[in-house]
């Protein structure tokens, strides 16, 4: 197992939602959820579905996959440059699930890119509605686990960030699809565990803590990155599952 290196994550932190943008109306349609949820074979987990983005604008629906794009005058979303899917699956700690999903770099990917953070699936804190907590004074927090570029020798890349570390680099090819599978048992305590899986090739399990509070953590997948990143640039995404392996009661 690897380390690359640890970074400092502040400017990851999601701001508190009542007093930022939403998204647009169009995204709350309930239509175009439905189109959404068909096209990437996910209608199962419509209850649990929405979207941050700007259908037709940073989100483009396709035969069998749908595009995500940000550029320089991407409106923020929640104080953020994002367009990003959302599933907010309910589970308990200790519960153990698998996230799998397709995803391709269309454009922009194949330049130099400068940029300082930039996720493509991550799973974030919320407040713990069983405590009766709200996004009103919940702290910001970086995500625990998430999938993020990096460059590394003027190459670019794909790596697994846990806590602010990175594991198990791999550079990218744009235009071509990635299967991507999580197998994460989530726990606040040490006993977490993380398995990541790219075309069907397992980095070993990697085991610490990868809850922040005791309350699911939401799965969020698209493009969400730092607001000076300036440059126009698309993911595809499709055949998004989300399984549960074990379930405690």
């Amino acid at each position: 197992m690897k380390i690359y290196t640890l970074v400092s994550l502040f400017l990851l932190t999601l701001c508190i939602k009542t007093n930022a943008a939403a998204p647009p109306p169009l995204a709350k349609d309930p239509q175009v959820k439905q189109q959404v949820l068909s096209t990437i074979d996910a209608l199962q987990h419509s209850q649990y579905f929405s979207i941050e983005a700007a259908p037709n604008e940073s989100l483009f629906i396709h035969d069998n996959y749908v595009s995500m794009t940000l550029e320089e005058d991407t409106a923020e979303i929640y104080n953020g440059i994002r367009s990003e899917l959302v599933f907010n699956n309910p589970y308990l700690e200790e519960d153990e699930l698998e996230y799998r999903f397709q995803i391709r770099f269309e454009e922009g990917f194949d330049q130099n890119l400068s940029f300082y953070w930039w996720l493509f699936a991550q799973w974030h804190d919320q407040p713990d509605r069983n405590l009766g907590e709200t996004w009103i004074n919940f702290p910001s927090n970086s995500p625990p686990v998430s999938l993020a570029l990096k460059s590394k020798s003027d190459l670019l890349g794909i790596a697994l960030l846990i806590n602010g570390n990175f594991y198990y680099w791999q550079e990218i090819e744009t235009y071509r699809w990635y299967d991507i599978a999580f197998n994460i048992k989530w726990s606040t305590e040490e006993t977490g565990e993380v398995t990541y899986c790219i075309d069907g090739n397992c980095h070993p399990k990697i085991i610490e803590r990868n809850m922040l509070n005791h309350y699911q953590h939401y799965f969020k997948i698209g493009q969400y990155r730092n607001r000076n990143t300036t440059s126009k640039n698309t993911i595809s995404i499709k055949e998004i599952k989300i399984t549960n392996i074990n379930i405690t009661n």
